[in-house]
């Protein structure tokens, strides 16, 4: 119950300093400058894009994120939409970092697209080859493996195009 206890309170403490820097951050945009409103806007994205990478990270609170640029791309269907690039790295199970992953968030598909070959949804879902991988347990169909190899490549792609316009 005591750990309970501290957990809780390590949760507010963490929630509170988040409130507080993003309110912050918004507040420290300048304001009657051309662009400000995009910075501010900028910043909303940049908070949804560590959230959703958090959301899927085994210990969140490790997360070091280093935000490089936010750039106008080109999404697949041709429209222009905002793309935060950047890198994060993070604790593993066993509480050792991980090492550098680079991510792409595109706001048009409300997902970020990372180097270790995932896509991570704001909605909570995601994919990645490893999870592709693991669903093939027992003797899978060919219809499974054909379905998975398709998948795969997809995904692949997705994230080639996406972490591709980061580079240029």
């Amino acid at each position: 119950m005591r750990t309970e206890g501290r957990r809780r309170l390590v949760r507010a403490r963490v929630a509170a300093v988040a409130i507080l820097l993003t309110s912050y951050a918004v507040q420290a945009a300048p304001t009657g400058q051309k662009g400000s409103a995009s910075r501010r806007h900028d910043t909303v994205d940049v908070a949804e894009a560590k959230s959703i990478i958090r959301a899927s990270l085994i210990d969140p609170a490790s997360a070091q994120f280093e935000v490089g640029q936010t750039r106008s791309a080109l999404a697949e269907d041709g429209t222009k939409t905002p793309l935060i690039c950047g890198s994060y790295n993070a604790k593993n199970r066993f509480g050792g970092y991980v090492g550098k992953a680079f991510f792409a968030y595109s706001k048009s598909a409300r997902a970020v697209f990372t180097s270790n070959v995932a896509r991570l949804d704001a909605n909570g879902g995601s994919v990645s080859l490893a999870a592709l991988g693991n669903s093939l347990r027992g003797t899978p169909s060919m219809d499974q493996i054909n379905a998975v190899q398709t998948q795969g490549t997809e995904l692949q792609k997705q994230v080639k195009f996406w972490l591709g316009q980061c580079e240029g």
